[in-house]
């Protein structure tokens, strides 16, 4: 039957940005992270609406729409909630045994604080604010725009079963049953081939359009207006 990836496949995704982040890992079912997989994908379906669409083009004409408001409100509630995990990693924090981005962000924020003579332009950049601004970039660039690529991955691999075939048997070849590694991709070359490819035709940025606006041939290729 046909389901939705997507809440499956971002709390994946968040989760282990999370445990890059904060140093941990939530429980699927945490009411808490519940919270935060649900906003991001409603975000994005804000993002992509045509009310929102609309706004980005005419700010003064359509500040008032609803999409707009309830995107700034998700974005607020997410600061909030980030602030507070933040917070919990700073009361509990060793700056001897670091757990995360936001322990090393910290930790480095009082060692220049301690050291007295420091350049100012280096110290400018560890303060509270900006390690919030940090880990909101990390989550907002990085959970939706991969949870998508990877959603995108999933049909494409169902829309052309011949490709998966072939990705598979080349997994099958290399790998075998032990988990993927970076340095697998060398002799990987039609699996990273088909990543590459599913970057190319899909868009995760719902306000970027890409065409050509006139006919043009591109290192042989023929590319239509």
């Amino acid at each position: 039957k046909a389901f939705d990836s997507a809440e499956a496949v971002n709390a994946a995704v968040s989760n282990i940005i999370c445990s890059i982040v904060y140093g941990k890992r939530f429980e699927y079912d945490d009411p808490e992270f519940r919270v935060m997989v649900s906003r991001a994908i409603r975000n994005t379906q804000l993002l992509g609406s045509a009310s929102v669409q609309l706004y980005n083009y005419f700010p003064m004409l359509f500040s008032w729409v609803k999409a707009r408001k309830e995107l700034i409100e998700n974005a607020f509630a997410n600061r909030r909630q980030i602030a507070a995990l933040i917070k919990g990693l700073e009361d509990t924090l060793d700056p001897q045994m670091c757990r995360s981005l936001v322990d090393s962000f910290l930790a480095r924020k009082i060692q220049l604080e301690a050291s007295g003579n420091i350049d100012k332009n280096i110290s400018s950049h560890y303060h509270e604010d900006n390690l919030l601004i940090t880990v909101v970039n990390l989550f907002t660039a990085g959970s939706e725009s991969t949870s998508i690529t990877i959603r995108y991955g999933l049909m494409l691999m169902a829309k052309y079963p011949e490709i998966q075939d072939k990705v598979q048997e080349e997994l099958d070849q290399v790998v075998e049953n032990r988990q993927v590694r970076v340095g697998d991709r060398k002799s990987l070359p039609f699996t990273d081939a088909v990543i590459h490819e599913i970057q190319r035709v899909i868009n995760t940025t719902p306000f970027i359009v890409r065409c050509v606006s006139q006919d043009v041939t591109f290192q042989s290729y023929f590319i239509k207006k």
